[in-house]
């Protein structure tokens, strides 16, 4: 106590020191002594820690997300370390190599090894951990989960029914890509919204795919458990189609989906059966704010469909603000694009062990651009509506991030 009676005199000055710390650096303050943790705790280090990021760009709408507004100190700081882990920094480290932009954590790290050296690195060097380790740690435990149970490849094509995917669009500062094609087309994509998870597929058709989607199961339930138990997964019985006389209304069969004793329950009721994960389609948006809450207070969220067909029925039209799965699926930071993936590409098998880099997310390309750095998405024609439309998506909450990192990026290339 003796050690800091000065400072109890000026608190705000010993708060400020706290606060201008890192997530690693203010956990080893904690660990100092018992009055350090006692006054980080009393002065509402954590939760102060929390209010002034909510007036930075890329934390703003995902602690919308979150009532911040009564944290204890406890969940303030549970919730700070959450966003940390899973919110793309702009302070990731960075060089170039032939002209070309690398990120140290991807190079430095053989995904096959990855897991075990974040481990090993945090068992003996916990001093030395910080919020770019956390983050690529959440990033290769997430891939693991998924895929713990797959084979090293994966084939998304089917060449009796020979359906068309969409190209997944990334734009969101916590959503991610976690496979691509090897022309690197995104055909599966996550994201953290408030408590929950999503994860999306670029057709209906792949809801199918049993092994697939209990690895999706697992990790979007975010439980503790290996394998998330099918009683605890439910599926949306409603859908639509494509007929003669537009889209109607149709039944989910149960062969189209991934588990013989699935439950069924219709997005009016999922707020009250609350299940662990809830399977459904893009191609409605009916109780779509019920989806939303339902991923805000927790649940786990599969959604599979395709806006290509769409797009091509309403030309001139945007994308993101009209198709009816964009309409919800844009508050996750990912949505459907109008181009499907080429069949030979299709054809072509999908490593299931190979992590995507962050450069195939379009905010984190964006974010760069944004400090004057010459960085390219490889599928750079896919965003096109973000400056088509830019004015009319930047007022919702959901745009508004990558829309300023857009214009940011403009002011370095007058």
């Amino acid at each position: 106590m003796s050690d800091i009676c000065c400072l109890y005199g000026e608190p705000d000055l010993l708060a400020n020191i706290f606060l201008n710390l890192g997530v690693f650096d203010l956990l080893s303050v904690e660990l100092v002594s018992k009055d350090w943790r006692n006054f980080v705790m009393e002065e509402g280090i954590w939760r102060r820690k929390l209010k002034h990021k909510e007036k930075t760009s890329n934390w703003k709408f995902t602690l919308q997300q979150h009532d911040c507004s009564s944290l204890d100190p406890l969940a303030a700081k549970k919730l700070y370390f959450h966003v940390s882990s899973v919110i793309i920094s702009n302070t990731l480290g960075m060089y170039k190599e032939n002209s070309t932009l690398v990120l140290e954590q991807e190079q430095n790290t053989k995904q096959s090894s990855s897991l075990s050296k974040f481990q090993k690195e945090g068992e003996m060097e916990k001093t030395k951990k910080s919020e770019e380790d956390l983050f690529f740690e959440k990033k290769y435990k997430t891939h693991e989960t998924m895929f713990k149970s797959m084979p090293k490849t994966i084939v998304f094509y089917n060449e009796q029914s020979q359906y068309l995917m969409s190209k997944l669009m990334v734009f969101g500062a916590t959503s991610f890509p976690i496979l691509e094609t090897k022309s690197g087309a995104i055909v599966m994509a996550g994201s953290y919204y408030g408590k929950g998870r999503v994860v999306v597929l670029p057709h209906e058709t792949i809801l199918a795919n049993t092994r697939l989607m209990q690895g999706a199961a697992d990790w979007a339930s975010g439980s503790h458990v290996s394998s998330v138990e099918t009683c605890n997964i439910a599926a949306d019985p409603t859908s639509k189609a494509w007929s003669r006389d537009g889209w109607v209304y149709i039944q989910v069969g149960k062969r189209t989906l991934p588990f013989n004793d699935i439950q069924f329950v219709k997005r009016q009721n999922i707020l009250t059966s609350k299940p662990s994960v809830y399977i459904t389609r893009s191609h409605y948006d009916d109780n779509a704010d019920n989806l939303l809450t339902y991923v805000r207070n927790g649940g786990g969220l599969i959604i599979g469909g395709h806006a290509w067909f769409w797009a091509s029925q309403n030309p001139m039209t945007s994308l993101l603000l009209n198709h009816t799965g964009n309409k919800f699926l844009s508050n996750f930071g990912i949505a459907f694009s109008d181009q499907w993936i080429d069949h030979n590409d299709a054809k072509f098998p999908i490593e299931t062990t190979k992590i995507p880099s962050m450069k195939a997310s379009y905010y984190f390309v964006a974010q760069q651009r944004s400090i004057g750095l010459n960085c390219q998405h490889q599928d750079e024609d896919l965003y096109h509506e973000l400056h088509l439309f830019k004015d009319e998506l930047e007022i919702k909450g959901e745009f508004e991030d990558i829309i300023q990192l857009n214009k940011k990026a403009q002011l370095y290339n007058q």
